[in-house]
């Protein structure tokens, strides 16, 4: 596999690491604000 498509692979797998990060932190924000 060239390197160009791991290191694309690797960018989404990152950028899509950090929504789901970001959708606990928001879930957690929700649940304990109310």
């Amino acid at each position: 596999m060239p390197q160009t498509n791991q290191h694309m692979i690797s960018e989404v797998w990152t950028s899509s690491e950090l929504l789901n990060k970001f959708k606990d932190l928001k879930l957690q924000i929700n649940s304990s604000g109310t």
